[in-house]
């Protein structure tokens, strides 16, 4: 994601000579440019669905809020990735590819005052909303399979609702320093059109979206959900005395809860972890000036990488679906009423038409 920042450097007559990461295969680019609109649309419709299901829900939970959470803030992250890593890292592409490097029109959009700037804060302001949301609740989940006890006291549906909130604040603050990591100047080819260019700001930047939203949260996740499969295990094991324990009742309780949130975690991490990889590579790439080293290969990596983080902000809809049995109900029923719905409009306007032509 750093790389939308890069595609504002330079001048308009040079579009195509970015040196931010070589350039993916036609392939690649013509599969994205119609594929990730349709995985787009799927995606805010589901997480939409997802929260007018959870909102329905008669019992409200820490395991519900944050998965509503979770489907309004990937929801958001859909829609900003939609409209700034799309357009610039890939129909730009495949528009310039048709009609050469004279092609400006979506550089002039988003080199407006004010426009790169707010993009690139929208964008990494929501990954990290998301990104950190299930990093939240993977820790949550660590705690009350590891320390039960303490898990009944601490994480109330408040706390729940108090963590997102601070998660909230930390994301705003910490992203903040995006919005003074470009200016817009006069176009240094000498045309009359501005650009965005980087300043020193963005090479701090790049070392906190680095820890900030790719280290840190896959380390955290990935060893939290390495412990909680382990007590699980060592939990069920015959012969493992834990019936008799205090907890065993609570454990037993919340294990379904567990399973779910461990699931959706364990996506995430499977979708989002060659993002996370790609981005540190990148990131030595950019510091040690090695781009001309970056093959083809890489790029094509590079865009596979970030489609598939993509399909994990577009797939809450069908992961809550095969681990929440109540939530799959309330979706098959919402069809359901839907479909029964529209054909009963459409046999009462007919009665209506058929009185209206008998009384006439």
């Amino acid at each position: 994601m750093f790389e939308l920042a890069t595609q504002f450097a330079g001048c308009y007559n040079n579009a195509s000579e970015n040196h931010s990461n070589a350039q993916p295969s036609e392939g690649i680019i013509l599969f994205l440019t119609y594929v990730q609109p349709i995985v787009a649309v799927v995606g805010i419709l589901g997480n939409l669905i997802v929260i007018i299901l959870l909102n329905s829900t008669s019992k409200e939970t820490a395991c519900i809020f944050y998965l509503r959470c979770l489907a309004v803030f990937d929801c958001i992250s859909v829609t900003a990735f939609q409209c700034s890593f799309y357009p610039l890292m890939v129909l730009k592409v495949f528009l310039m590819s048709r009609f050469g490097p004279t092609f400006k029109a979506i550089d002039m959009y988003f080199a407006k005052p004010g426009v790169c700037q707010v993009t690139v804060f929208v964008s990494f302001t929501s990954r990290t909303l998301s990104t950190w949301t299930v990093v939240v609740f993977t820790v949550e989940r660590l705690v009350a399979v590891v320390w039960p006890l303490k898990a009944i006291k601490c994480f109330t549906l408040r706390r729940s609702q108090l963590h997102i909130l601070i998660t909230i604040f930390l994301s705003l603050l910490v992203n903040t320093p995006w919005i003074f990591a470009l200016e817009t100047v006069p176009d240094p080819c000498g045309t009359e059109e501005f650009v965005c260019r980087p300043n020193e700001v963005l090479n701090i930047n790049r070392i906190v979206e680095v820890l900030f939203l790719s280290v840190l949260p896959a380390t955290v996740i990935c060893t939290c959900n390495a412990v909680i499969l382990y007590k699980i295990r060592h939990h069920r094991r015959p012969g493992a005395d834990t019936e008799s324990h205090p907890v065993h009742g609570f454990f037993v309780a919340h294990f379904s809860t567990t399973m779910q949130l461990l699931t959706v975690s364990f996506c995430f991490v499977t979708l989002t972890l060659p993002s996370a990889a790609i981005n540190v590579i990148q990131t030595f790439n950019h510091f040690f000036d090695t781009w001309k080293d970056s093959s083809g290969v890489l790029a094509d990596t590079y865009y596979i990488a970030w489609f598939l983080f993509m399909i994990n902000l577009s797939s809450n809809f069908f992961v809550y679906c095969l681990v929440r049995k109540t939530f799959r109900k309330s979706a098959l029923g919402l069809f359901r009423r839907r479909r029964l719905f529209y054909p009963y409009r459409r046999e009462t306007s007919t009665r209506q038409i058929a009185q209206n032509e008998t009384t006439s």
